[in-house]
């Protein structure tokens, strides 16, 4: 599996930066959105959402795992790197 792994042909720094700040963003976007939930539905439909985002975002980090492909294989690593920032960004949220 090491021989095949996609962080050593694809995923590089700029796209571990950009899934970074995907999370970074993401725990913003919720501080905002969840301050406005709670303050007009109540703190415990807005702790009950973010865990909700929390697990979800973990769910997607988990089904976007890294599988082998083979190198040069630029789709696959697009839709690799979409998961994981999509993920964080939802985990981000739910923080």
């Amino acid at each position: 599996f090491k021989k095949n792994a996609p962080w050593t042909t694809c995923y590089d720094a700029q796209r571990d930066g950009y899934t970074k700040l995907a999370s970074l963003v993401g725990v913003v976007v919720g501080m905002v959105i969840f301050g406005l939930v709670a303050d007009r539905l109540g703190r415990r439909l807005g702790s009950i959402t973010t865990n909700v985002l929390m697990l979800l975002g973990a769910i997607f980090l988990t089904a976007a795992s890294p599988a082998p492909f083979p190198d040069g294989n630029r789709q696959q690593c697009d839709q690799f790197f979409w998961w994981i920032a999509v993920s964080y960004f939802v985990f981000g949220v739910g923080v």
